[in-house]
């Protein structure tokens, strides 16, 4: 139980908290080009996917992103806020900085929604790997206990951990100010593999 409450707590600061935080604060310091799409991004998903279910994704996530975020008002909300005040004749300062970080705001809520969409694709293949992994360890765990062999305490911690971490920061992958392309993905899941088959080869019962 304690461990389910551990993993929860580690997806919610790293899933829900840090990413929130991110949007929020990167946006006031960070030049544009941190914000939005690079065209390395585009390119490598679309040699991954190919071009035709990239177009597809593409206007699935325009579709989507429109719904959550302009047809509910959310997106019209922000700009109307940041909308020119004319002080003695003249736009205010405090505006344009209002405009310009709203602006890149938007610009990370919509990459964060398309790198979400991009990752669920490698989910499913990467979910039965890992899966497959940690089941191979679990057997290899289960023979080396008729060999009556030894499991540190201390590396099934320690690796438990890094399990979680490489978790919390997939989904933190997604609002990361930097270009993600495919091999992120791939070795996200290829520490996962790995950790994942450790995690249960050392697994402690008590």
């Amino acid at each position: 139980m304690a461990g389910g409450s551990k993993f929860v707590s580690h997806l919610k600061i790293w899933g829900v908290i840090v990413p929130i935080v991110m949007c929020l604060i990167v946006p006031l310091f960070a030049d544009e080009s941190f914000t939005r799409l690079s065209d390395e991004e585009i390119e490598s998903n679309k040699a991954v996917l190919g071009v035709e279910a990239y177009d597809a994704l593409q206007v699935k996530i325009d579709g989507r992103f429109s719904n959550w975020f302009i047809e509910s008002g959310w997106y019209k909300n922000t700009l109307e806020y940041a909308t020119p005040r004319r002080v003695n004749g003249n736009d205010s300062g405090v505006n344009a900085v209002m405009r310009d970080y709203f602006g890149k705001f938007w610009k990370m809520v919509y990459r964060a929604v398309y790198r979400l969409h991009v990752g669920w694709h490698w989910l499913l293949g990467g979910s039965l790997i890992i899966l497959g992994a940690m089941y191979d360890g679990w057997q290899r765990r289960n023979i080396k206990s008729f060999e009556f062999g030894y499991s540190s305490p201390l590396k099934f911690h320690l690796v438990t951990h890094g399990f979680l971490l490489v978790s919390g920061l997939g989904l933190l992958l997604c609002f990361l100010p930097l270009t993600v392309t495919s091999w992120f993905w791939a070795a996200g899941i290829g520490l996962m593999v790995m950790l994942g088959w450790k995690m249960m080869e050392s697994y402690q019962v008590a």
